[in-house]
C-alpha cells in the first residue's frame, strides 16, 4: 500500500480522489462522462408548443422562458441560435421553449404579442419577465438568472 495521497481530479459535477491503482480507469471514466456531459448539454433543444401544450408547460413549475417567432421575421432567425444554445446551457434548470405565432395564434393572442421575438419568462405559471425584440444573449441570460435566483 502506497503511502501517497490520493489524486484529486475535477470535472464538470464536481472533484473527487482517484487512488493509484485505479487511475486509468477512473480517468478514461472521467473523460468519457465529461464528453457524454457536452454531447447532452448540446443536443438539448428548445421545446417548441403549440396552442395545446402551452398552458400545461408553463404550469409545470420553474422557469420557462418562451420565445414567440415566426419563419418569415429576420429578427427572429437572428436570435434562433441564441435560444438553441441557452437550451443547452439551462438543461435541467429551466425549460426555454418556441411558439410559432402563425401557427399557433392563440397563445399569442392571450399573451398580448404585438412584436416579434418576443421572450416571455414565466416562473410558477405567471410572466415574470418580457424581452421584445433581437437582444444580445448575455441580455437574455441576465434576465433569465435574476428568475433563477
Amino acid at each position: 500500500m502506497s503511502d501517497q495521497r490520493p489524486m484529486s481530479e475535477s470535472w464538470p459535477f464536481g472533484s473527487f480522489a482517484v487512488d493509484d491503482q485505479n487511475t486509468t480507469t477512473t480517468r478514461r471514466t472521467i473523460h468519457s462522462l465529461t464528453i457524454n456531459y457536452k454531447v447532452v448539454r448540446h443536443m438539448a433543444q428548445p421545446v417548441h408548443l403549440t396552442d395545446e401544450t402551452f398552458t400545461p408547460t408553463i404550469n409545470e413549475g420553474g422557469v420557462v422562458l418562451v420565445d414567440f417567432w415566426a419563419a418569415w421575421c429576420g429578427p427572429c432567425r437572428a436570435i434562433a441560435p441564441i435560444i438553441d444554445e441557452l437550451a443547452g446551457e439551462y438543461a435541467g434548470k429551466a425549460t426555454i421553449a418556441k411558439v410559432d405565432v402563425d401557427n399557433n395564434p392563440r397563445v399569442a393572442m392571450e399573451y398580448g404579442i404585438r412584436s416579434i421575438p418576443s421572450l416571455l419568462v414565466f416562473k410558477g405559471g405567471k410572466v415574470v419577465d418580457t424581452i421584445v425584440g433581437a437582444v444580445p444573449k448575455p441580455y437574455i441570460t441576465e434576465r433569465l438568472e435574476q428568475q433563477l435566483a
